[in-house]
């Protein structure tokens, strides 16, 4: 993955919320119907020139800085982490049959680890957070393409990601937030 390395994530300690993976985890463990439920993580907390991420699952956070997409998540999941040991192509990733099996989500345990990630946001920087309904229905190319169609504005790129991922199958929940960093 291009751009990579300069936003590499750390680990953190566990976050053990009661509104998040916790609650989550007991009403799955209340409703037998609802075990293995979870969800996928992708935070942004941003402050003047301070930026901080925090990830688990599939959903992915970028940063179009320079007119380069950088991907600041590699995906928690079973093929995510074949593409990142270099065993299988990002393009293999798309069509391989288990892309959708996680292996951090919030809520499948009481706590969740993400990895996190701190960085400098300087004016002009879009950050991109998206579900795998997005990322897997649209390559990194096309998003930045979408990104960069300055006349349609935020909203009009959020909404073309959006029809752009129905129109290719729509097999999952495709949502997308657009950060921009005034200056």
């Amino acid at each position: 993955m291009n751009g990579r390395s300069e936003f590499a994530p750390t680990r953190a300690n566990p976050i053990k919320s009661p509104r998040a993976s916790e609650a989550s985890f007991e009403v799955a463990r209340a409703d037998t119907s609802l075990r293995g439920m979870g969800t996928t993580l992708a935070a942004l907390w941003l402050r003047g020139e301070e930026a901080a991420l925090a990830h688990a699952g599939d959903s992915r956070l970028y940063l179009l800085r320079g007119g380069r997409l950088h991907p600041l998540t590699l995906d928690h999941s079973i093929v995510g982490e074949r593409v990142a040991r270099g065993e299988i192509s990002a393009e293999q990733a798309r069509t391989h049959p288990s892309r959708h099996v996680i292996t951090r989500a919030v809520g499948v345990v009481p706590w969740v680890e993400p990895d996190v990630c701190a960085l400098h946001a300087g004016p002009g920087d879009l950050f991109v957070l998206c579900s795998d309904g997005i990322s897997s229905q649209i390559c990194d190319g096309e998003i930045l393409r979408c990104l960069e169609t300055r006349e349609v504005g935020l909203a009009g790129a959020a909404e073309a990601l959006v029809a752009l991922a129905n129109e290719r199958g729509g097999d999952d929940n495709a949502t997308v937030v657009l950060v921009r960093v005034e200056g």
